[in-house]
């Protein structure tokens, strides 16, 4: 069942309400495309703060570790494939932040 609440609150910060992107994937508190929508956003948080770090303007994300975004970047973009939402035939972008 999706909470409308659940994804509201997640949408403010999704590292408060799911301490990884496993978790985000497996909670019955989402629907599919809730669970695409917030993963999407959290892939973007995390380029942004890779290119941060990579111009000395590191602003870690709560409970993140400074060498583990790269990881858990990873993880979102394996939650995204999961849920059959991995942009596998999307052309390279053109700068780092995906834009």
């Amino acid at each position: 069942m999706a909470s409308d609440t659940a994804f509201t609150e997640a949408l403010q910060d999704v590292t408060k309400r799911f301490a990884t992107p496993q978790a985000l994937v497996e909670s019955d508190e989402l629907d599919r495309e809730q669970k695409i929508k917030l993963l999407q956003q959290w892939e973007q948080d995390l380029r942004l703060e890779m290119v941060a770090a990579e111009e000395n303007m590191p602003g870690q994300m709560p409970g993140q570790s400074q060498g583990g975004a790269a990881e858990t970047f990873r993880k979102v973009r394996e939650g995204l494939k999961k849920l059959g939402a991995a942009e596998q035939d999307k052309p390279a972008a053109a700068a780092k932040t995906g834009g």
